[in-house]
């Protein structure tokens, strides 16, 4: 297993432990309960398996603390790290902190519910940051916030104050950025899961291969005569 902090350049996965109550439960109605956790656990599988096709030291930051054990047998290769603070912005402000305290960098944050991202996005993200002088790099969404960020150093300031889930997220965040003098890339824009129309996307683009647990369990959904979402 690796140790908890990891060094040199590193891909790092933002995840709740797959618990009813606690994932996506705007997915609820469509699914139920219980496959919409199903769902966010496969979608973790997947971004897993995405990650580990990178060439950087890999770590999970996961939530909540009681959840550790089920963390270190879902994903025995990766450092774990407990998420700590009061908001999405606190929690991954100290992911980077802990990261970059422990020797890696740059460090790339991932969220779990974006299994369809391109490798070569977190490819091009760390090269950014490592040769190209950027001190953050973005993966925008289109709803708004991003799927993707990376930095060359901790910038704790970068995500204080900012009015998670809105449409305000990446504006706010690249005004800021601004503000505190970064230089920052933006590459294209991707997508992740949110509501049910975000779940048929995901259907029809894992038809053609990527994201095999995401796929399977939709499959199976089909087979049972289920709608999609």
């Amino acid at each position: 297993m690796m140790t908890e902090q990891c060094g040199g350049a590193t891909v790092a996965v933002m995840a709740k432990a797959p618990m009813v109550g606690a994932v996506k439960t705007r997915l609820v109605p469509a699914l139920g309960a219980v496959d919409a956790v199903d769902l966010c656990r496969c979608m973790l599988l997947d971004t897993l398996d995405l990650v580990r096709g990178v060439a950087a030291a890999r770590a999970l930051a996961f939530a909540p603390a009681e959840a550790r054990p089920w963390f270190a047998e879902t994903a025995p290769d990766f450092g774990l790290i407990p998420q700590t603070g009061r908001d999405l912005g606190e929690r991954m402000a100290a992911v980077f902190t802990t990261l970059f305290a422990g020797g890696a960098g740059p460090v790339v944050l991932v969220g779990a519910d974006a299994p369809t991202l391109p490798s070569d996005f977190i490819t091009q993200a760390l090269a950014a940051l490592q040769v190209g002088g950027a001190d953050v790099a973005l993966v925008p969404v289109e709803d708004g916030g991003y799927c993707l960020v990376g930095l060359a150093a901790p910038q704790p300031a970068l995500f204080a104050g900012i009015p998670w889930s809105t449409a305000e997220v990446l504006t706010r965040t690249l005004c800021r950025a601004s503000a505190l003098r970064l230089r920052t890339v933006t590459l294209p824009s991707w997508w992740d899961v949110d509501t049910p129309a975000d779940v048929r996307r995901l259907a029809d683009h894992v038809a053609a291969g990527p994201a095999r647990h995401s796929r399977e369990f939709l499959a199976a959904r089909t087979r049972a005569g289920q709608a999609v979402c």
